[in-house]
């Protein structure tokens, strides 16, 4: 069956640039001198990007095109743009697909862990058991409506990314190409939550 549904989906794409190594000054008294050492804390930048966009739209005649976009588009911090650029209703048919390459940046001088999580937004619906959402490179993905507020979508990060590098991962969004009539005029949203904290890892170079 050949149908036509809305898509809304909203990110609040959130950044935590957590310092967690404090500044710290101590010294060391002896009896006829003192020593005074100073350290630094380190710094944890990180910025998120979107480097590129794939996408289907219905064309004229009716079927679905692939459609690119590689503009570079920043966002870090907390932001209610949308990463597939649907700020306003699209439309959207079974087999449809949109999938984003994010690049988040370590900008700073010590290496961080990142949990990228997917957060259905209100209550699932028709739409939600119809879309299936996969991150990072995983192939099974899962439904919005298996994404509730006790069953979060997280994937973690296996490698830390270091000082002065870059990790790129994609969020992509499937219409169920075997949906039914129930998913039509139906919306949903979810969240796209970023968390980046220092990396415990602890390198033995000697």
């Amino acid at each position: 069956m050949y149908i036509a549904s809305h898509l809304i989906v909203s990110f609040s794409v959130i950044i935590l640039c957590l310092c967690i190594i404090s500044g710290v000054s101590y010294s060391l008294f002896s009896d006829s001198e003192k020593v005074t050492s100073h350290l630094k804390s380190g710094d944890l930048d990180v910025t998120l990007e979107r480097v590129g966009l794939e996408y289907t739209v219905l064309n004229d005649a009716g079927y679905l095109e692939i459609k690119e976009d590689k503009e570079v588009v920043d966002f870090t911090g907390k932001t209610d743009a949308n990463i597939f650029g649907l700020e306003e209703e699209k439309l959207m048919a079974p087999g449809a697909y949109y999938e984003a390459t994010l690049k988040l940046n370590n900008k700073g001088t010590v290496a961080f862990d990142y949990t990228i999580e997917i957060v259905l937004v209100g209550t699932a619906n028709e739409f939600a058991d119809q879309l299936k959402v996969y991150v990072d490179g995983d192939t099974e993905g899962k439904t919005l409506s298996e994404i509730t507020e006790n069953n979060k979508y997280v994937i973690n990060s296996t490698a830390a990314v270091e000082a002065g590098k870059a990790k790129e991962f994609t969020v992509k969004v499937v219409f169920d190409s075997l949906a039914g009539n129930s998913a039509q005029d139906k919306t949903v949203s979810f969240d796209l939550i970023i968390s980046a904290t220092q990396s415990t890892t602890v390198k033995d170079n000697r």
